[in-house]
């Protein structure tokens, strides 16, 4: 039987309206229609070879997350150990130092603002693929540690919320820790769960909390009274179980904006396997000793109080307040929040980062703030963004969530039979969702030179917001600026976003040394280059701690 479809092409380009023909034919189905001749603006179609098109999909997934860190800070010393014993993400490493240092503190490690009181405690979801992503190993190996450093047990917990409360009444220091947390997130939204969320955001902010229970037929109540808690938390799962059991309630009500999300996606090298070292075991002592000498001193004192050194609470609130007048102007109510939280997220792991020198430092320096405001704002704030993008997707009832979400799981780019054949529509659909999303430049079309196939391309969003320059109140002739552009870009639907920290000049965050001991320590290298939800970091200046006073 002859089908004859008759398409009209009125509304689409060229090479689109041709694209359309050419998936009709290669089903086997007779459009009725000849090729148009080529448009001026077919003519202008890039070419790309079959590297080059790889070469852009590893830029897109290009996601890194870096801390400019001298070798002798504990973060250091614990990636050199886990770098010689596992392939797995270099950010999973990092974090997972960054969480034992936050498990060994207590509510009494604090910063006092006028406005609040922040505490060290983080939670740290880590996501990636089942298995080759190592997410298990950096879980089990940072619980590891403290579990020998503490001498507490940390099992695998699933609790209620009503049996959260009653462990918290007697134990308000607690420390999760979840290689899979999958069963756990499809749990929390059940009705006996009720509350959880609001429960979750009191407990991590450290406010005391009181709840009472029904008594069930009981002459009293039950109540259960938490004071000074201090919970940190340690979670890994694939994206896709955590997009598939939470909900953007999750973020809308404040909880996971309390989380850092650490969602590497580009392709790391692997290793081969091999037996234990000398040098592995060297490296392992030397993380336990670092780690013991930070969790005694701390529970050795009544309070350790973090204090800022000279300009830092300037250059804290200067940032912080460019990069919140920066996401108002876009008008995105999550973007807003992610940033709004952000602040808390700078502070936190600038109290990390000095304890974790070679010299504990209560000290907040200019140094601390600027190498966590460069994480959070090149890395975590997108990571969350593309989380939030990804779970705000309906791919059951939008065309083009649906075409975006095959483009994404091919890497970025696809080529375009492959998209037609993925994403399940009908020819004449998909052409039009194509030209939509290249008007819209959410993505660009290419032509693979030696095939000359046409390929479908994720692209950076065009639109940019340039942060003005920022000069600390305090220079020092003898240190040169050192202008960093920050490039934030994310993709998501229906509304604007940040997509650049433009021109944002961290100078005089180097700090001279003062002892021969110090002078020739050389520090990580900070650069990235990162473009689709990422950063562009350019001229990283070298912070050397400088050995602060101890506490």
């Amino acid at each position: 039987m002859n089908t004859d479809i008759r398409l009209t092409n009125d509304r689409l380009p060229n090479d689109v309206y041709n694209a359309a023909l050419e998936a009709l034919t290669a089903e086997g189905i007779n459009p009725g229609r000849t090729p148009l001749p080529e448009t001026h603006d077919t003519a202008e179609v890039k070419e790309l070879t079959v590297d080059e098109i790889r070469n852009r999909k590893e830029i897109l997934k290009d996601r890194r997350l870096q801390l400019n860190l001298p070798p002798t800070h504990f973060v250091s010393i614990y990636c050199n150990w886990m770098s010689g014993i596992t392939d797995g993400y270099a950010e999973y490493q990092i974090m997972g130092a960054l969480w034992l240092i936050s498990s060994f503190c207590h509510y009494n490690v604090e910063t006092r603002l006028k406005q609040e009181v922040v505490r060290p405690n983080i939670v740290v979801t880590l996501l990636g693929r089942s298995t080759t992503s190592r997410k298990t190993t950096a879980v089990n190996k940072a619980r590891q540690i403290h579990e020998s450093v503490t001498g507490n047990y940390l099992p695998n917990e699933d609790f209620s919320t009503e049996g959260y409360l009653e462990s918290l009444s007697m134990n308000p220091v607690q420390h999760h820790v979840r290689d899979e947390v999958a069963g756990f997130l499809a749990k929390i939204h059940k009705q006996y769960n009720e509350g959880f969320n609001e429960l979750e955001c009191a407990i991590y902010d450290g406010q005391d909390f009181r709840k009472v229970l029904a008594s069930k037929g009981n002459k009293t109540p039950k109540v259960f009274e938490v004071q000074a808690p201090y919970v940190t938390k340690l979670y890994a799962t694939t994206p896709q179980n955590f997009c598939k059991f939470m909900e953007i309630e999750d973020f809308l009500c404040g909880k996971e904006y309390r989380t850092l999300f650490v969602f590497p996606t580009y392709q790391k090298p692997r290793m081969a396997l091999g037996v234990e070292t000398q040098a592995d075991n060297d490296n392992w002592i030397k993380v336990l000793e670092r780690a013991k000498s930070i969790y005694s001193f701390i529970h050795s004192q009544k309070k350790v109080e973090f204090h800022f050194g000279d300009g830092a609470l300037e250059f804290y609130s200067d940032v912080t307040s460019k990069i919140e007048e920066a996401a108002d102007k876009l008008d995105d109510d999550v973007l807003s929040s992610a940033v709004g939280r952000s602040q808390i997220h700078i502070l936190k792991l600038a109290m990390l980062i000095e304890l974790g020198k070679e010299r504990l430092s209560n000290i907040i320096t200019k140094e601390s703030i600027a190498i966590a405001a460069n994480a959070v704002i090149s890395y975590f704030i997108p990571s969350l963004m593309d989380i939030v993008s990804q779970m705000q997707e309906d791919t059951k009832t939008n065309m083009i969530e649906k075409v975006l979400s095959v483009i994404r799981r091919r890497g970025g780019a696809v080529q375009h039979t492959q998209c037609l054949h993925d994403s399940k529509l009908k020819s004449r659909d998909f052409a039009e969702v194509i030209e939509t999303m290249i008007e819209s430049e959410t993505i660009e079309k290419i032509i693979e030179t030696k095939t000359k196939k046409p390929y479908y391309i994720l692209t950076e969003s065009k639109k940019s917001l340039d942060l003005s320059i920022f000069q600390p109140s305090t220079k020092n002739p003898s240190n040169p600026s050192n202008p960093q552009n920050l490039l934030v870009s994310h993709d998501k639907k229906n509304m604007e976003i940040l997509e650049t920290l433009n021109n944002i000049t961290l100078s005089d965050y180097a700090h001279q040394e003062n002892s021969e001991s110090n002078k020739n320590k050389e520090t990580i290298p900070c650069e990235v280059e990162q473009y689709n939800n990422s950063l562009n970091l350019q001229k990283s200046p070298n912070f050397i701690s400088t050995g602060e006073p101890e506490i």
